[in-house]
């Protein structure tokens, strides 16, 4: 436990994207859910570090420096924060993706995914999110690897360099199995072991613009990973890694603004259908899809 509060106080900014994570996540699936989400991504990140700190796989052959990390809680070798954290940037890379294939709701005053479970669980959603997950790593590792020059120390290297900014391309390839692995693992727990969810589970909320919430905290991680990158004064990192996520981040506030984008009353009767006890649903559609929020109809 002293080690577990000593990890707190000294990587603050990971728990406070934990922590914004649970309320993003337990407002939007449901706190039963979220738990689940929770356990097997840290499961799932932490056997992947394990094994890759001993053998190589699937990031490829890394060592943390324990020297580095005393007080800290370290399980099997592997620092509990670090792998905590694939938990909160695979949610947030899942919700960015369902941004991309969602109906939106749209108004002046709110801004909402009208997603399905079909649409939550479908190939499309589950790959686009492991590959932005992988691309947040773009940025992340090459300046965590640089830890000695900011706050999060030097903590670990990799013996045979790498070809990307001393990273090596197996690793973001471990990113993408990581995420892939979460997400379907996640999926058929969700799918077969769980009860339906009918849109009232515990803890689900409206909020406004909700639906912007896991993508903006998604851009947030970007946005802090090129600010350290400028603070350290990597300014090749940091116009690589800006030049990468220009076009996706343009190509989403297209999606996220065009009109074809709102939802159709189709759409708007699936997701009643499928989240009948939905606060959404009663919020925005309280007189079914020929409704929309102040009375405004969806797009035909």
């Amino acid at each position: 436990m002293d080690e577990l509060i000593y990890s707190v106080i000294r990587r603050p900014y990971v728990f406070v994207f934990f922590t914004v994570y649970l309320i993003a996540a337990i407002t939007h699936i449901g706190l039963n859910r979220t738990l689940v989400w929770t356990a097997v991504g840290w499961v799932i990140a932490f056997a992947c570090e394990a094994s890759s700190i001993r053998n190589g796989f699937p990031f490829g052959l890394y060592h943390y420096k324990e020297q580095n990390l005393q007080g800290e809680l370290l399980i099997a070798g592997v620092p509990f924060w670090d792998s905590l954290s694939f938990t909160f940037l695979s949610y947030f890379s899942w919700t960015t993706a369902m941004l991309f294939w969602a109906p939106l709701h749209r108004s002046r005053t709110d801004f909402q995914r009208l997603e399905t479970p079909e649409l939550r669980r479908s190939p499309r959603v589950l790959i686009l999110a492991a590959f932005l997950m992988m691309m947040i790593d773009v940025i992340i590792d090459p300046l965590t690897h640089q830890g000695d020059k900011w706050f999060l120390g030097d903590i670990y290297y990799y013996p045979n360099g790498g070809e990307h900014f001393d990273v090596p391309i197996t690793n973001y390839m471990g990113w993408v199995f990581v995420g892939i692995s979460t997400l379907t693992a996640y999926t058929l727990i969700e799918r077969y072991a769980m009860p339906a969810a009918k849109g009232n589970e515990t803890g689900i909320r409206w909020l406004p613009f909700g639906g912007l919430l896991g993508p903006l905290v998604f851009v947030g991680v970007i946005g802090f990973g090129l600010t350290i990158t400028l603070m350290i004064g990597d300014l090749t990192l940091f116009w690589a890694s800006a030049f990468i996520w220009i076009t996706p981040i343009w190509l989403y506030l297209i999606r996220a603004t065009r009109p074809e984008s709102a939802a159709a009353r189709a759409d708007v009767a699936a997701f009643i259908d499928a989240w009948p006890e939905s606060p959404i649903v009663r919020r925005c559609y309280p007189d079914g899809p020929y409704s929309g929020t102040h009375g405004s109809k969806p797009a035909q």
